[in-house]
């Protein structure tokens, strides 16, 4: 697994990069055990008008280039109205090492993502989404057959498996569309609080194309991949955030999670319903350089697994409980209070 199998992001689009540690994590499950990395894009426009920006980046090798583009767009006649739409076009040829080219070593991307929110001072309302679509080479010289082939490779000046330069990318490749969509509204009271209620919905369509298609010809040309795995999460979230005292903040929460895979071609993961849900409160108290900080949770998931063994289904079932909890203090040694 290599770097391109972590979260589909645009960086275009993330403008805020956040960490999350302590007891503030366990508002994200037993999945955040070590912190939550939290990537947000920019502030739609809080005023009539319009807005936006141009990126265009180049790199020598592989000939990169991208072109990004983002419109941010207030609407008076509609007032509280805001919308964004943002898109992204990537290209790279093979690679260059001192003295020859990497093979079948390019990638192309294209993105896009819009957002349409109606926003009160009391209430506000948002629709969200994204599609990355990536098509990334596998350097084809890092396939090898077997130890006498992987030992030609090591004892040779260059890759056994040589090109120039090229956009095109060919066999193996890996084929990464991600689609993403997310409701999210909030509702502010005259005291203090308020409550946030999120519906996500994620497809992960992930396709891996081996070196050597189909020896059958009819198969050959359906140029269908050897491994693809579609996953689905569907995912509500409500929060409710209440301020006791000055200094003294809370927030209770509920999450819902259904998640499904399936795949076809090669056996690698196998078919599975993960349906989950969780229960959390957190409790902080800042006091210029003093921060104190308690967590706790309850989660259950039931995990239903469906592995096919010569013809037969067997659907193994598994159902899981947890408390978690976390309680901290610290201390900042800047002058600045918090």
């Amino acid at each position: 697994w290599g770097s391109e199998h972590g979260p589909e992001i645009d960086p275009f689009v993330a403008d805020k990069i956040s960490v999350v540690k302590g007891a503030a994590g366990v508002r994200y499950g037993p999945d955040a055990i070590a912190g939550v990395i939290i990537i947000e894009p920019n502030s739609l426009r809080d005023s009539a008008g319009y807005d936006a920006v141009l990126n265009f980046v180049g790199a020598t090798n592989g000939k990169q280039g991208t072109t990004s583009g983002i419109l941010n767009g207030n609407i008076k006649q509609l007032n509280g109205l805001n919308f964004r739409l943002q898109g992204t076009l990537k290209q790279a040829g093979n690679s260059k090492a001192p003295d020859y080219y990497l093979k079948n070593t390019g990638f192309s991307e294209k993105n896009f993502s819009g957002a349409l929110a109606y926003t009160k001072s009391n209430f506000g309302s948002e629709v969200f989404y994204s599609r990355f679509n990536s098509k990334l080479g596998i350097f084809s010289a890092a396939h090898i057959g077997n130890l006498t082939d992987l030992e030609r490779a090591f004892n040779s000046k260059n890759p056994l498996d040589s090109a120039g330069f090229t956009y095109e990318i060919e066999r193996p490749y890996q084929l990464i569309v991600h689609d993403l969509i997310k409701w999210k509204s909030y509702l502010n009271f005259s005291k203090g609080g308020k409550i946030t209620y999120t519906l996500s919905r994620q497809q992960d369509n992930r396709s891996e194309f081996d070196k050597h298609g189909p020896r059958n010809d009819s198969l050959a040309a359906l140029n269908k991949p050897e491994l693809n795995f579609i996953i689905h999460t569907l995912i509500h979230e409500a929060i409710y955030k209440i301020q006791h005292f000055r200094k003294l903040n809370a927030q209770v929460g509920f999450m819902n999670m259904h998640q499904a895979n399936s795949y076809e071609g090669r056996y690698f993961i196998p078919n599975f319903n993960n349906k989950g849900w969780g229960v959390f409160a957190i409790e902080n108290y800042h006091y210029k350089k003093y921060f104190a900080e308690v967590g706790i949770r309850y989660d259950e998931r039931k995990l239903r697994v469906f592995i096919d063994k010569n013809g037969f289904i067997k659907q193994p079932f598994y159902n899981y409980k947890k408390y978690s909890g976390l309680i901290g203090a610290g201390f900042h040694f800047t002058g600045h209070d918090i």
